[in-house]
């Protein structure tokens, strides 16, 4: 597998401005480019469990079909991400290596050791801390987007109700959903709910007519409607739901890396590359600072 650092690309959005960072080919200046494993003077190699600097790599499970997220193309990464990852790789010391793999799978791979860590939209909370151990590394939020030609009006959560609502499954999203269609019940204008894979799927549907709103992450949602017929078809509704925290996941009590990985984020966070990476996505409400970087934050009640 390619080392993460030669395999970065820049979304076609921000080509035109953005610096090319890697490619995947493995020629020799590539490899000149690209931080040596086994880095002692990285700032967060010292926290590192043996095995990973014995490795000199870490796997990550990251969902190639999640953009402005992250995305890969031809063995090409881009997205907020693997830009986040790429810039803290040097604070390691080790080489990431990113393992394509669909957000409903990510978890049990971590299980099953396939991967040593998850860093995707993973949302924290009480049920997935049961499962998994969660690093914060942003916020985030979720609001509704609609064809523009259906003129949908949205000014509050409840306007939903009534409507074929679409989202991804397996996640927080699809829980807060499942529960407020059954407020729309009670109230007795029914929801009706539709579950994807993936949120270009779930956008599809969108577009053919086929679910009439599409509740999924603000970011991805706005990146969305941008991109198509230079945001002619789709509108984002100014209606945020579900504030949340991402984290990173990992086993139940693997310490070291967690450690080792919250501090690369910090690290990168006091040298400006975090909040680069953010500005460069218009993310910047959803940014943490190095304080907030916490395991299970939102189950002991601090985020």
């Amino acid at each position: 597998m390619a080392s993460f650092s030669r395999r970065l690309a820049v979304p076609a959005f921000l080509a035109a401005a953005a610096l090319l960072v890697g490619c995947s080919s493995g020629d020799a200046s590539e490899a000149d480019s690209a931080p040596a494993a086994g880095n002692t003077d990285a700032p967060a190699y010292d926290l590192l469990p043996q095995e990973f600097k014995d490795s000199g790599v870490v796997r990550i499970a990251m969902a190639s079909t999640a953009p402005p997220y992250s995305a890969a193309a031809e063995g090409k990464w881009s997205g907020l991400i693997p830009e986040l990852a790429m810039a803290a790789e040097p604070m390691l010391g080790i080489d990431i290596d990113i393992v394509d793999t669909p957000y409903t799978g990510q978890i049990a791979a971590l299980q099953a050791g396939k991967v040593d860590m998850v860093w995707g939209a993973t949302y924290d909370n009480a049920d997935t801390e049961a499962v998994v151990d969660l690093a914060s590394y942003m916020r985030s939020a979720a609001s509704p987007m609609t064809l523009k030609s259906k003129n949908i009006e949205l000014n509050e959560p409840e306007d939903m109700c009534g409507h074929v609502v679409g989202t991804i499954a397996g996640g927080g999203i699809q829980i807060f959903l499942e529960n407020f269609a059954e407020d729309c019940k009670a109230a007795g204008n029914p929801m009706d709910l539709r579950l994807y894979d993936t949120s270009s799927g779930a956008t599809a549907q969108l577009q053919s007519g086929q679910i009439e709103v599409l509740l999924g992450i603000d970011l991805i949602q706005r990146y969305a409607a941008k991109a198509l017929n230079d945001g002619a078809v789709f509108e984002v509704h100014d209606v945020q739901v579900l504030p949340s925290i991402y984290g990173m996941a990992f086993t139940k009590g693997d310490t070291e890396l967690q450690e080792a990985m919250m501090e690369a984020v910090r690290q990168i966070m006091d040298n400006g590359e975090y909040s680069k990476v953010f500005a460069a996505y218009d993310a910047e409400k959803y940014e943490l600072t190095p304080d907030e970087v916490m395991i299970n934050g939102v189950g002991a009640g601090k985020l």
